[in-house]
């Protein structure tokens, strides 16, 4: 399995096109149905399986700083709650991302990121509250004609217990590329950034409407969860598959 911290070889190092800072990162993690989740995503990416099984995860977080290349940071506008919903694939040999939504609480953000359809920012009420260690998070989609996707859950990081990585969370974490298909054209973005930390966490899902177009699995075993307290991370600037009808290599 292919993954690495170190961006595709069309991009130089400082070719960065933005930083951006990640706070108190939760992933939740379920398997759900291949045949179902194919459905929903394009034809030219392949679903990138674990023991046979498709991925689902939902990871929310807090943008921190965000800057873009040769820029002092976008304050406070650059700073905001996130929560997403993604999936793994690959195109070729290269494992990455694919964004079904990605719901902030910024209507600036909303508003640069879905020109030209690039990307499927949602607008939502989201409250990201930390108390004495433990955390309160609850996002609610507030676009007009958009399925009224919501979330919320109460979780404790158990920060004196690094967990030990094993495959699967490999898998489920260390991905370095995302592509999205708006217009007909299908784009590639890669990011940058150390590996995660990554630590168990007591949770509680009080409420989970997101992604309302597949079932997640009703088994007390699942979500997987992970917490990491930091990230900062590079982005690359989005480059087409196919350039001058070639395809791109992986």
């Amino acid at each position: 399995m292919e993954q690495r911290t170190t961006p595709h070889n069309d991009h130089k190092e400082n070719s960065w096109l933005m930083t951006q800072d990640w706070e108190n990162v939760l992933f939740l993690h379920w398997p759900v149905s291949k045949e179902e989740l194919r459905k929903h995503v394009p034809d030219e990416l392949e679903l990138d399986l674990y023991d046979d099984s498709a991925w689902i995860s939902l990871v929310l977080f807090t943008v921190g700083e965000s800057r873009p290349r040769l820029m002092p940071p976008i304050s406070p506008a650059g700073n905001f709650p996130e929560i997403n919903v993604r999936t793994y694939v690959k195109h070729g040999k290269k494992p990455g991302i694919y964004f079904f939504t990605l719901d902030a609480n910024s209507d600036f953000v909303v508003s640069i990121t879905t020109l030209g359809d690039f990307l499927p920012y949602k607008k939502a009420e989201i409250d990201y509250i930390e108390e004495n260690g433990r955390f309160a998070f609850s996002s609610r989609r507030t676009e007009e004609n958009e399925a009224p996707d919501s979330f919320t859950i109460g979780f404790k990081p158990l920060l004196d217990k690094m967990k030990e990585k094993q495959d699967l969370d490999r898998f489920l974490t260390d991905r370095f590329t995302f592509w999205r298909k708006p217009k007909n054209t299908l784009y590639r973005m890669d990011i940058t950034h150390p590996e995660w930390d990554l630590y168990p966490v007591e949770f509680q899902i009080q409420h989970n409407t997101m992604a309302s177009f597949i079932d997640f699995p009703q088994d007390e075993k699942y979500p997987l969860v992970h917490y990491s307290p930091f990230m900062k991370t590079k982005y690359f600037p989005p480059i087409p598959v196919e350039l001058g009808g070639e395809k791109l290599k992986d």
